[in-house]
């Protein structure tokens, strides 16, 4: 446990230092979580890299440490310090005293350590008779991550052949199972190291996704919202359950300890709670959903910036820093998580359309991406067992089976498309009183930035495009 922590935190630190390089201001809170992720995905890739070219024992691994924290020696320039120190005596001085809003927003994150806490410790456990986890989507994934982990650690799986498949390329993104292996071989049992970084994520994510919606919506409340949105996601199961209970006549906490079925994913619902099919069975999720997020917020700060004499007087191509840095970030996503990569592709795609006066800035942040994601994409598809041409792929309905397409969506999804609709007549109807008192059009309210963020970039084609992947033996995964 303590060398899991440790670990943890040494990497937080190193990737923390690199947010004040691309965030002028931000809480503490903010920077350390956002640490977490940047520090373990330069931490995964940097000592895969090395284990590939010197072998996989702990001084490869020690000497990667090394290289994730030397982002520590900007410390050295006074301005970084000072803002360093500033924000950590703000994070103290607002762990004291007392109020309503402190012991809401204590109560709040309470909250999420509690949930992740309880519930990432049941993704693995060990009994006399062996090994166990509980979740039933678990059963498959779990033996699964362990032959990645084992084979870093006991099979000098380098470069990475596929587990299932001798002589094929691992392509599966593997740093998640990598960087559990790296604790390993530093003396870390797998289930702590796999709890250790499962719950850190989850919180990194917790306190980036609600920082990126609060900025997104200008709104505190939407971003205590939106994890909660996140986590608990599903569709109309609920409906089921209340039914079942009221029809049952047992007290609410017997309903809940002797369930009759699951109201999350089964015969009638196809899209599963993200904690019980998702975040527990795919780990790589974990780390990188946070790093997406982290380079949509950068994103849509630069979508949202109407001040384009400012982009077209930005520094030249070679010295600006912050979107050439975001790419490098977001060109490690291959081996982390590809689909995010994927989505972060569209988004660009579609933003440089809409904000064509920004080009400098769109072509650095790809020119960036380019630089890392394309080795790792060459190497990785190179030899795989998994058609590459197949891996993204149409499929309408998907899944729906024999339900109707508009009752599967509506039913899978629950109350997220009515609240969508609801939110956007809301605007749509405020918009045009504020227009109406306006004086002149330039008043108009800048909410209409994050309409035109949702409809008229791919969001929601995204959300309509599930992704497959066919396996070599012509088995095909939804992923």
């Amino acid at each position: 446990m303590l060398i899991s922590v440790l670990l943890i935190t040494l990497i937080a630190l190193g990737g923390m230092m690199l947010t004040y390089l691309v965030a002028a201001e931000e809480r503490f809170m903010w920077r350390l979580a956002a640490g977490n992720i940047v520090g373990s995905a330069i931490f995964g890739l940097t000592a895969f890299a090395a284990a590939c070219l010197f072998g996989f024992g702990p001084a490869t691994i020690l000497v990667s440490l090394g290289v994730t924290l030397l982002p520590l020696l900007l410390l050295q320039k006074k301005d970084l310090r000072n803002n360093f120190l500033s924000d950590w005596a703000k994070a103290k001085g607002k762990l004291q005293g007392g109020g309503g809003k402190r012991i809401k927003s204590v109560a709040y994150y309470a909250f999420f350590v509690l949930l992740f806490w309880f519930f990432f410790d049941q993704a693995m456990y060990t009994r006399t008779d062996g090994i166990y986890t509980g979740g039933s989507n678990n059963l498959g994934d779990l033996p699964f991550h362990l032959g990645a982990i084992f084979g870093f650690t006991d099979g000098n799986n380098f470069p990475p052949q596929n587990p299932s498949w001798a002589g094929a390329r691992f392509s599966y993104p593997f740093i998640a199972d990598f960087l559990t292996a790296c604790f390993v071989k530093l003396g870390v049992s797998v289930q702590d190291a796999m709890f250790w970084q499962n719950f850190s994520w989850a919180l990194s994510l917790l306190v980036i996704l609600e920082r990126f919606a609060a900025k997104v919506t200008v709104s505190k409340l939407a971003g205590r919202i939106a994890p909660a949105l996140l986590f608990f996601s599903g569709g109309l199961g609920f409906v089921w359950f209340f039914k079942d209970y009221w029809e049952s006549g047992q007290s609410i906490v017997n309903f809940l300890w002797h369930l009759p079925k699951d109201y999350t994913i089964g015969d009638h619902f196809r899209w599963g709670n993200s904690m019980v099919v998702l975040f527990i069975t795919q780990r790589s999720l974990l780390l990188g959903m946070p790093l997406a997020v982290l380079v949509l917020g950068w994103l849509w700060k630069v979508f949202a910036t109407e001040d384009t004499e400012k982009d077209e007087a930005a520094p030249s191509f070679l010295t600006s820093s912050t979107p050439l840095l975001l790419g490098l970030l977001a060109g490690m996503l291959p081996l982390i998580h590809l689909h995010s990569l994927a989505a972060l592709f569209v988004v660009t795609g579609f933003l440089f359309v809409m904000q064509p006066a920004k080009w400098k800035t769109w072509i650095i942040f790809g020119v960036g991406v380019v630089i890392v994601a394309i080795p790792e994409l060459l190497w990785s598809m190179s030899g795989s067992a998994s058609e590459t041409a197949k891996f993204f792929e149409w499929h309408f309905g998907w899944d729906k089976r024999d339900d109707n397409f508009f009752w599967f969506w509506i039913k899978n999804t629950g109350i997220v498309i009515p609240a969508v609709l609801a939110g956007v007549w809301i605007y749509l109807t405020q918009s045009r009183k504020d227009t109406k008192d306006a004086k002149a059009e330039d008043q108009k309210p800048k909410t209409h930035h994050l309409l035109l963020f949702y409809i008229h970039s791919p969001f929601y084609l995204l959300s309509q495009t599930p992704q497959s992947l066919r396996l070599g033996n012509g088995t095909i995964l939804r992923c």
